[in-house]
């Protein structure tokens, strides 16, 4: 009768959990840290002349603090904003900076 080495369970199951483990608190130390490593944005921002005005609206994610033209523009639970800026001859340039909880910026140049 043939007799063969058994590999032990019992350290391979140990291992088994251990990776798991790993990889579980990996995960959960890349889901907290994503708003940090990605900062915030703009997702998307229109503008209108109106009567001497610009009418600007949009939207955006993971913002504290969001200016327009150096002015704190308030901002809703879905990230929405909505403001006028005075129209300059011959040109404006529309200025947008947004920064987030951690202190991150972004700023955003467009001669309108």
């Amino acid at each position: 009768m043939k007799t063969y080495n058994r590999i032990k369970l019992r350290p391979v199951l140990i291992l088994g959990m251990l990776i798991v483990f790993i990889f579980i608190l990996l995960s959960i130390a890349f889901k907290v840290s994503y708003p940090y490593m990605i900062g915030p944005r703009i997702l998307s921002y229109e503008y209108e002349e109106k009567n001497g005005l610009y009418n600007i609206k949009g939207t955006s994610t993971r913002v504290k603090i969001l200016r327009i033209q150096g002015r704190e523009i308030p901002i809703n639970a879905n990230g929405a904003f909505d403001t006028q800026i005075l129209k300059l001859e011959p040109y404006t340039t529309l200025i947008i900076e947004v920064r987030d909880r951690f202190d991150h910026s972004l700023i955003l140049k467009k001669d309108i």
